[in-house]
């Protein structure tokens, strides 16, 4: 090998990646998976906290949705003009609740994007 050119090869022979191309990874790794990228990064801890807050996130507004829809069915389910079952309807769904884990999600999200460009890679 020509000694102006540079080494691009690692120890094992195969290529060597640019830091770009493993920046790259760890962010569409982070659109599967927040933290997905920052373990990709062997950022352990970090990683492992991002993707715990959404999938706590996501299990909750599960949650939410399938015991609104449960009360939903029951309240639907017998005579819906009889003893204020109408009235009851508006709040089976607790949408401020749903939203609020919708948003620590997307936050979530948003922040293990910011943290993998920002990371050190070596």
């Amino acid at each position: 090998m020509p000694p102006d050119l540079p080494d691009l090869m690692n120890r094992e022979g195969s290529p060597k990646r640019p830091d770009g191309a493993k920046r790259s990874r760890a962010l569409m790794l982070n659109l599967m998976l927040p933290g997905l990228g920052q373990l990709y990064l062997r950022q352990w801890v970090l990683g492992t906290i991002l993707a715990l807050v959404f999938i706590g996130a996501f299990a909750g507004s599960l949650v939410l949705f399938l015991v609104g829809m449960s009360q939903y069915f029951s309240i639907v389910s017998g005579d819906i003009l009889k003893n204020d079952s109408l009235e009851s309807l508006s709040g089976v769904f607790r949408v401020p609740w749903v939203i609020s884990m919708a948003a620590v999600a997307i936050l979530d999200m948003i922040a293990s994007q910011i943290l993998a460009l920002r990371s050190r890679i070596g």
